[in-house]
């Protein structure tokens, strides 16, 4: 009986209301903390697709923007074009220059003084010998001392593959290549510059006045007008020196002769520091 007493003394009663009030009070502590979660991802996840959306663009705008660099693009591409083509153009002449410059500082050193010369001999010549004499000038002083030469030869612009040229005013004129069927000597060169050798004659008197070099600086390919692709030189017969043709005038007199038929072309973009400026009569 003592036995009995002492043991129920040590044994701990349990008490289980209180452990399931505590369970309970825990459980739903969890549970609320899971629906506070929930309710803060909940958030997080309507913040996050709200930001999404005001990201993103709508077709009208979109088709708004493509609008607006399409006009942009209109508006600055004809200019980008247009300085393109100036710049290549200078280029192309500065480079006609140059080469021809060199082949007569060459026949220079190998023919002595230019006033010596065939070309002496040429000028005053009747029309009739044009055809022996643009031979002999150009196969002795030119030809041996171009090189890289494609193609070369007298003959007509027809024969040549060429289509006739015009003036920059838009006119085909008999003494400047605009007859097909006219020879002069025709030289390609491998950069794609053609240099045609002409005897320039007087009206007045029949006779032959100088060697004239017009120089298309894209060959074949078009638009074939003076002052756009196609400019006129000249050699000076006492000094053998290149020369744009009208170089010797005036700037104003100059301009007015490219603006009309586009043979002093050449020497308004050497006098305008070998650039086309805004000012050039015609568009390029």
């Amino acid at each position: 009986m003592g036995d009995d007493l002492k043991l129920s003394k040590l044994t701990p009663t349990p008490i289980p209301s209180l452990i399931r009030e505590g369970s309970t009070h825990a459980a739903t502590c969890n549970r609320k903390r899971k629906a506070a979660l929930t309710i803060s991802e909940g958030a997080t996840h309507v913040a996050h697709s709200h930001n999404i959306s005001r990201a993103a663009f709508t077709l009208a705008e979109v088709l708004i923007t493509l609008g607006i660099i399409g006009v942009v693009a209109a508006m600055t591409m004809p200019t980008i074009i247009s300085n393109h083509n100036k710049a290549v153009v200078v280029t192309k002449l500065k480079s006609a220059q140059s080469i021809i410059t060199q082949m007569l500082t060459m026949a220079i050193v190998d023919h002595g003084d230019p006033n010596t010369w065939d070309f002496n001999n040429a000028l005053g010549a009747e029309i009739s010998e044009t055809e022996s004499l643009i031979k002999s000038l150009t196969e002795k002083y030119f030809l041996p001392y171009l090189n890289d030469t494609k193609h070369s030869g007298y003959m007509s612009l027809k024969e040549a593959g060429y289509e006739p040229y015009k003036t920059a005013d838009g006119q085909y004129n008999y003494s400047n290549l605009g007859d097909e069927s006219k020879k002069q000597y025709v030289i390609e060169l491998a950069n794609g510059i053609t240099i045609f050798v002409y005897m320039n004659s007087s009206t007045m008197s029949g006779k032959l006045t100088s060697v004239l070099l017009y120089i298309d600086v894209n060959g074949k390919k078009k638009p074939n007008v003076f002052g756009r692709d196609t400019f006129v030189a000249n050699i000076d017969s006492t000094t053998g020196q290149f020369k744009w043709l009208y170089s010797s005038l005036t700037h104003e007199q100059i301009i007015k002769e490219c603006s009309g038929n586009g043979l002093s072309c050449g020497a308004l973009i050497q006098h305008d520091g070998w650039q086309i400026t805004d000012k050039y009569p015609i568009r390029i």
